[in-house]
């Protein structure tokens, strides 16, 4: 028992070092009368219409979901809708086992380079969210912009390293951005993973 607690503990803290988060989630949705003859079905596409972007109700960005079920109304009525006001919308609870992208400031994240500029270094996080790097915090962390190379650069006493394209750098969370459904990440103390090769 004792090992299952210390499993479950590793679970969590993982989980909350991790921006992608497994998760139930209740989701009301509105029905015509004519999606009743399928109404699984429409609501998959309501729900569907939710993916990859984000939503203050989901707490990030709805990745991907299954396990639709019907909640009840506590009188053993799951899959009874409500009609509401004078409205023909037909409502339903559902609920779903979904993937979040859920990042948190302070939190560390990997992001493929996709663009450096004497302003910023842009990244894709997860090969689909848009995040970037200020000057000011790169070089902050030692780096400099050679405008010949039209690259960041890291000079140590060690070796030199060259923020290339396609590149894997890992950076802390600073800022989230939400633009009608879109976010962009803002971070600080980059560091290189790997160079492309």
């Amino acid at each position: 028992q004792q090992q299952q607690q210390q499993q479950q503990q590793q679970q969590h803290q993982q989980q909350q070092q991790s921006p992608y988060v497994k998760r139930k989630i209740q989701i009301s949705v509105a029905l015509y009368p004519s999606a009743l003859e399928n109404k699984t079905t429409f609501i998959k596409k309501q729900i569907r219409s939710l993916l990859l972007k984000y939503s203050e109700g989901i707490g990030g960005v709805l990745l991907a979901f299954d396990n639709l079920k019907f909640v009840g109304d506590g009188k053993g009525k799951g899959s009874l809708g409500q009609i509401r006001y004078e409205l023909p919308h037909i409502h339903y609870v559902v609920e779903i086992d979904a993937l979040v992208f859920c990042p948190k400031e302070g939190m560390k994240l990997t992001g493929k380079v996709n663009e450096c500029y004497p302003s910023h270094v842009g990244l894709l996080i997860g090969s689909f969210f848009n995040a970037m790097v200020p000057s000011d915090h790169l070089r902050a962390s030692g780096y400099v912009f050679d405008q010949d190379l039209q690259q960041w650069l890291l000079d140590t006493e060690e070796d030199s390293k060259v923020i290339g394209e396609n590149d894997l750098i890992t950076m802390k969370l600073e800022k989230l951005r939400e633009c009608a459904g879109i976010i962009s990440l803002e971070g600080s103390q980059p560091s290189l993973v790997k160079a492309e090769t």
